[in-house]
This record gives C-alpha cells, sequence and structure tokens, in this order.
C-alpha cells in the first residue's frame, strides 16, 4: 500500500482518471478519507473524476485582515504602553497574530524612551539649528575645513565604574544556569583627563591630579601645552596659524582670562551650541571608546592613567577621520530636526 501522503501527491497531479480511481478504491478499502477532508472533494460524473476545493468549517487560516489591523492600531494609539499581551487580551486573537499586525502591517516597534541631556527650549533649539547651519556653511565653502578643527574636551576616569546590565549579557544555554548581577555604583576616586585631537589623530592629553578639576587659570596652561603640541606634532598648522579651537561652553572654557589668551595668540575658537555633547566629537567618539575599555575593572590612580593612554593610542587614524566626517553629518541631521535632539546621536 502507497503512503497516506503519496496517495495525496498523486491524486492532486494529472494522471488519468482510472489511476485515480484506483487510488480512492485503496483508501476506501483501508478506511482512509477519500481525499483531505479539510481543503478537497472528489466527485464522478460519468466515469469521470473532478477534484475541488471546498471551504472548510472552523477557526480561519488567519486573523490579519483590514478590520482586525485597524482595531489594534486604534488599541496602540489609544495607550501605546501597551504589550502584546494586553493587546491580543483586548481584541481578542492570538499574540503571534497581533506581533505580525504590529511588525509587518503598521511597521511599528517597541521601543523604549529616549534618554537626552536636557529638555531644550525654545531659544536653544534655535541656536542648535542655526549654529550647525553656520557650521555646514563654512564646511561647503572651504573643503579643508574639517581637518583645521582641534576638538577638546574633559572627562572623569573613575578608579572603578561598574559594567552596565545590558553590556554584561553572554550567551548561554538553557541548562546553564543565569549569572546574578548586584547593583554597584562608580568609586568615588577619580582622575580627570583632558584631550584634544585632530582628524590625524591624538595632538595632545593630559590628566589633572587626583582631586582636582579644571579651573580658568588650569585651562590657560593648558592652552600653553596645546599650542607646543600644535607646533611638534602638526607643524603645518602651526606654520599657517588657521587651526580652529572646538571646545564645549563649560564655565572654565568661558572665562574672561581664556578668551583673551585665545585672542593673544590668534586662535579662533568656534562657537558652540548649550547642552549640545551630540555636536562634540569627544562626547560621540572618543570618550565612549575610552570608557569602555575601562569598565569593570578596578585600578588605582596610577593604572586608571595607565590604561585610558593605551586606549587612547588604540583609536586609529581612520577612526579620528571617520569622526569628524560623522560631525558634519550631525550638523545636518540637527538642522533637519529644526534643533532637537534626533535619532543616532547616541553619547556616552
Amino acid at each position: 500500500m502507497l503512503p497516506l501522503y503519496r496517495i495525496q501527491a498523486l491524486i492532486s497531479l494529472e494522471v488519468p482518471t482510472s489511476k485515480k480511481l484506483e487510488l480512492s478504491r485503496k483508501r476506501l478499502i483501508y478506511g482512509l478519507p477519500l481525499v483531505h477532508r479539510s481543503s478537497t472533494c472528489c466527485t464522478t460524473v460519468n466515469h469521470c473524476t473532478t477534484f475541488h476545493y471546498m471551504k472548510r468549517n472552523g477557526r480561519p487560516t488567519t486573523a490579519t485582515n483590514e478590520a482586525i489591523a485597524q482595531r489594534v492600531g486604534n488599541v496602540v494609539r489609544d495607550d501605546r504602553c501597551k504589550t502584546i499581551k494586553e493587546i491580543a487580551a483586548e481584541v481578542g486573537i492570538s499574540v503571534g497574530s497581533v506581533h505580525n499586525i504590529l511588525h509587518k502591517h503598521l511597521n511599528m516597534h517597541y521601543v523604549s524612551q529616549k534618554l537626552v541631556p536636557k529638555m531644550l527650549s525654545a531659544e536653544q533649539k534655535e541656536t542648535r539649528m542655526t549654529l550647525a547651519g553656520d557650521m555646514i556653511s563654512m564646511a561647503d565653502e572651504d573643503g579643508d575645513f574639517l581637518n583645521k578643527i582641534i576638538a577638546g574636551d574633559e572627562t572623569w576616569c573613575y578608579l572603578y565604574d561598574p559594567v552596565p546590565k545590558r553590556q554584561s549579557s553572554e550567551w548561554k544555554s538553557k541548562t546553564s544556569p543565569r549569572k546574578q548581577k548586584f547593583p554597584r555604583d562608580t568609586s568615588k576616586g577619580k582622575v580627570m583627563l583632558e584631550v584634544f585631537f585632530d582628524s590625524q589623530g591624538l595632538i595632545h592629553h593630559e590628566f589633572i591630579p587626583e582631586g582636582h578639576t579644571v579651573t580658568k587659570e588650569l585651562y590657560v596652561e593648558i592652552l600653553r601645552r596645546l599650542r607646543d603640541a600644535v607646533r611638534r606634532k602638526r607643524p603645518e598648522k602651526w606654520v599657517e596659524n588657521n587651526w580652529l579651537l572646538m571646545h564645549d561652553n563649560s564655565p572654565a572654557h568661558r572665562a574672561i582670562i581664556v578668551k583673551n589668551f585665545l585672542a593673544r595668540h590668534n586662535i579662533t575658537a568656534l562657537d558652540h551650541p548649550p547642552y549640545s555633547p551630540d555636536l562634540s566629537p569627544p562626547d560621540y567618539f572618543l570618550f565612549p571608546r575610552l570608557k569602555s575599555h575601562l569598565k569593570g575593572q578596578r585600578f588605582n590612580a596610577e593604572e586608571v592613567i595607565a590604561n585610558a593612554t593605551r586606549a587612547l593610542r588604540r583609536v586609529s587614524q581612520n577612526g579620528f577621520q571617520a569622526c569628524f566626517q560623522e560631525l558634519c553629518t550631525r550638523w545636518q541631521k540637527c538642522v533637519v530636526a529644526e534643533g532637537n535632539y534626533f535619532e543616532g546621536n547616541a553619547v556616552e
């Protein structure tokens, strides 16, 4: 006897009627249904057998149709925080159907709210958009504009910085136990790093003694050492004196004695919008890469300085070049977003 799946396959083919009748007879002899009961039926008229599909009873093959999709959309628009299970219970369809409707028909995704540095005022948004537009104009007028920029900023390097829960995820089998993670805070001990770089790489960096921070007087001394580093490492910028300093609006950077120092040495400082780490190369590029190498390890002051220095030197020249190309893209996104924080502006 042929297996059931072979008989069903042969019936569905264009075979002679006599062969179909023989197969049907064998199915009846062995107590098998004449055809697949849920999808087709068979009729014989004048020794001619015809197979055709018939509508079956019971649950429909899918719950995805325009009416159901519209109901799901209305439920989501009423409360966008509802989970898939809650939506399925309210609409009366399966979780899988809700998932299919949301992703494939409504093109929606369940995401958490984005953390931003500050709730910007209308004036601050206007400032961000205006300055970003000015930078784009200068980059269009001068093809070497991005290469002239020397970006600088400071950040804390903690003696212990715990790894976030998401970064501590790891692959495991179903039988292996799941590791536990306890809440931990960053250490009170920390060392401040001041760093300056351009599209070619690092120019100057130094660590502020533990327990100290950057004051306006100290920042002037740091700028003196930066000028000396530019003279030694970027002689072409030193000779032409056309390099542009990009730093944020911290109090030490905006102090009168700092502005006087920059003016006395003909150093142009680019305007930087307030509360805009997404437009600062150190914040969106260098510092996240630096701190990823330090997280989850315990150091003393000397060790954190040594490890941070090694992490800085591991950044390739291609990485620095891509950083400044991305800066131009971020200016454009800021203008399109009308000064709001835009998607893809992840910072540390």
